[in-house]
């Protein structure tokens, strides 16, 4: 959209999701003094998965919802492994909840994405592409590709 205003809107959107990500994140969960370590890592990831969460939120349609952590499902029995965050169709997903686990079919996912602090190592940025391509895989077994 080319409004000015909206523009501006979506700035301001912007700049507070990289101040929530990369500062206050960091200042809610790293000691305190010369060490710079995190307290509590799984929590700090957890509040960035949130932070990215609020980002999408604010610009994706109202049809569609964000859950944090989930399994993708096809017909065929197959299961992703844990997706940081699982975009899908509200209207069409029968979201299954056990515990902290929540469960999709891969017919009503529209994306899913893995947000990560620092990828280290070419390692860590193919594990988390094949976590990505384990997705794809699942699809094209259902028979769809997006």
């Amino acid at each position: 959209m080319s409004n000015i205003r909206y523009k501006n809107a979506l700035t301001r959107h912007i700049e507070k999701f990289k101040s929530d990500f990369l500062e206050f994140s960091r200042g809610q969960f790293q000691t305190i003094g010369k060490q710079n370590k995190l307290i509590h890592p799984g929590e700090f990831g957890t509040l960035r998965e949130n932070i990215s969460k609020k980002l999408i939120e604010g610009i994706i349609p109202s049809s569609k919802k964000i859950q944090i952590k989930g399994f993708i499902l096809n017909s065929n029995n197959d299961t992703s492994t844990e997706q940081d965050l699982v975009i899908y169709s509200d209207t069409d997903t029968p979201v299954l909840t056990l515990e902290n686990a929540s469960f999709f079919p891969i017919e009503t996912v529209v994306s899913i994405g893995q947000i990560k602090s620092v990828i280290q190592s070419k390692s860590d940025l193919k594990d988390i592409l094949d976590k990505l391509v384990q997705v794809k895989k699942i699809e094209i077994i259902w028979g769809m590709v997006v």
